[in-house]
């Protein structure tokens, strides 16, 4: 269970520390996933995130990634 994730990222031209916080584990399928995530840059947290369901192994209409014509 990942309890925090760090990463750097450029924005504006400036290097920031990104801090990921996964958190309310629930069991799916038999895989333990994160239904919450807060994301801090800078020690301000600039995104946070709740999920309601997950579906794995969705069926996927191919056509969805085909280029315009």
């Amino acid at each position: 269970m990942i309890l925090k994730q760090v990463s750097k990222s450029t924005m504006g031209g400036t290097v920031v520390e990104m801090e990921i916080f996964p958190s309310n584990y629930k069991e799916v399928e038999g895989i333990i996933m994160a239904y919450s995530m807060e994301v801090k840059a800078g020690g301000q947290t600039i995104y946070s995130a709740n999920f309601d369901t997950y579906e794995l192994n969705a069926k996927i209409d191919p056509t969805i990634f085909a280029f315009p014509k």
